[in-house]
C-alpha cells in the first residue's frame, strides 16, 4: 500500500452486464452497464437497490440489510441467480450466483468457488445504512475494519471466528462459579488470537486515516481535520503480537473479579473502537447530519482507495440514495471525484435529483422489476 496518501496506478474494474432470474422482485431482468457513471432512476420500492445489492452479492459481500437467504428469493420460487459478465485485469470472468434457502453458491467460468470471498468482482457500497459507521456504537465500525482486512488478507477471517469461539467458551465459564481455574488455558489463546485482531486493526486505520481526511477534504472542499483513530487500551508504543498479547493477559488478570461479577469479558478487541474525529471532536455526538454523511462517504472512497491498492484494480462503486441529501456543492464535488477512473452506479428517485454533474451518464430506468435503458 502507498502509506502516503497519494493515488495509484490502477485499472478499472466493470461490471459489463447484470442478470436476475427471481431475485427479490425480478422475475427475469438483463441490464447493461457502462464504463464511467451509471445512473438508476425511478421510484422508491421499483427495485433500484436490488440491483446494486446482486452486484455487491456476486462480489461475495454480505448486504447490509441481509435477513437470511430466503429474503433475497422472489415470492413464490424456490431458487434465485445474479449473474455478471465483467471486465476485471484483462480478462472477462462470467459470474453466477445460485441462492436457495440453504445458502449461496458461487461460480466463476461454471466453476465453483471455494469460498463467495473468492469473487474477481471487487466493489464497495454506499447506502443509507453505511451511516452507523458514524451515527450508531462501536460495533459497525469494528466490522468495518475487520471486513477491509479480510479481503486484504482473507485468513484473518479464521482468526476471527476462532475469537468469537472462544471468548464465547470464556464467558460461559465466567457464567458458572467456581470456575477460576479452567480460565488460564482460554486466556492463553484470547491472548494470543486478540494480540492478532488488534495488530491488524491498528494498522489499517493507520493506514485509512489519511485518505479519509483527504476524501473528506475533497468532498466537502474545507480544510477542516477529520480523521479514524483506533481506541483500545491494548495498544501502546510496542504494537508487536506479543507486547498486544501481554497486555491482554495482564489486563485479564486485573479484571478477572469484576468479569466473574457481570458474567462477561471486559478485556480484548470486542470492546475497542474505531473513532471518527472532525477538528478532533468525535463526528457520532457532535457532526451535523452533513458532516456525518460526509465522513461516511469518506470512508468508502478510503476503503476503494486500499482495495486499489492490493488489487490492481479500481474496485466498482456503488451509492444507493447518496446524493439526495448532499448540498449542491458537495453533490457536484462527488460526482466529479467519481467519474475519474472508476465505475460508479448509483440510484436515484429522478435524474433532477443528480443536479446537471451527470450529462454523461447512462441512465437505466427502473419500474416494478422492471428496466429500460435509457
Amino acid at each position: 500500500m502507498h502509506e502516503d496518501g497519494e493515488g495509484c496506478s490502477a485499472t478499472t474494474m466493470l461490471v459489463e452486464s447484470l442478470s436476475l432470474r427471481d431475485f427479490r422482485n425480478y422475475a427475469c431482468a438483463r441490464v447493461t452497464l457502462a464504463p464511467g457513471l451509471n445512473l438508476l432512476v425511478g421510484a422508491n420500492g421499483q427495485g433500484k437497490t436490488n440491483l446494486l445489492e446482486a452486484i455487491h452479492l456476486i462480489s461475495g459481500r454480505n448486504p447490509p440489510r441481509f435477513g437470511g437467504n430466503a429474503q433475497l428469493i422472489r415470492w413464490g420460487s424456490d431458487t434465485a441467480t445474479a449473474e455478471a459478465t465483467i471486465t476485471a485485469g484483462g480478462a472477462e470472468p462470467a459470474l453466477k450466483l445460485e441462492l436457495d434457502r440453504r445458502g449461496r453458491r458461487l461460480f466463476v467460468n461454471g466453476k465453483k468457488t471455494r469460498a463467495l470471498s473468492d469473487s474477481p468482482l471487487v466493489a464497495t457500497l454506499f447506502c443509507p445504512e453505511t451511516l452507523r459507521l458514524v451515527k450508531e456504537g462501536a460495533q459497525a465500525r469494528r466490522e468495518l475494519a475487520d471486513d477491509l482486512i479480510e479481503r486484504l488478507r482473507p485468513a484473518y477471517g479464521r482468526t476471527r471466528s476462532e475469537y468469537g469461539r472462544v471468548l464465547r467458551q470464556r464467558n460461559k465459564i465466567l457464567q458458572r462459579p467456581g470456575s477460576a481455574a479452567q480460565l488460564d488455558v482460554w486466556d492463553e489463546r484470547l491472548c494470543e488470537l486478540g494480540a492478532e485482531i488488534v495488530a491488524e486493526r491498528a494498522e489499517i486505520v493507520r493506514v485509512v486515516s489519511p485518505l479519509v481526511s483527504e476524501a473528506y477534504g475533497t468532498l466537502s472542499g474545507e480544510g477542516r481535520p477529520a480523521a479514524a483513530s483506533y481506541e483500545s487500551r491494548l495498544v501502546g508504543d510496542d504494537n508487536g503480537h506479543e507486547a498486544i498479547a501481554r497486555r491482554m493477559a495482564a489486563s485479564l488478570a486485573a479484571r478477572r473479579a469484576d468479569e466473574f461479577a457481570r458474567g462477561f469479558t471486559l478485556v480484548g478487541p470486542h470492546r475497542d473502537d474505531v473513532e471518527l474525529t472532525l477538528d478532533g471532536h468525535a463526528l457520532r455526538g457532535f457532526g451535523s447530519q452533513g458532516e456525518q454523511r460526509t465522513a461516511a462517504l469518506a470512508l468508502v472512497l478510503a476503503e476503494a482507495r486500499v482495495l486499489a491498492e492490493a488489487t490492481g484494480a479500481q474496485p466498482v462503486m456503488l451509492l444507493d440514495d447518496v446524493v439526495s441529501e448532499l448540498d449542491d456543492e458537495r453533490r457536484k464535488r462527488l460526482l466529479k471525484h467519481l467519474a475519474e477512473g472508476r465505475q460508479v452506479i448509483i440510484t436515484a428517485t429522478s435524474e433532477r435529483a443528480t443536479g446537471a454533474a451527470l450529462p454523461n451518464a447512462n441512465v437505466i430506468r427502473v419500474c416494478r422489476g422492471q428496466v429500460k435503458d435509457g
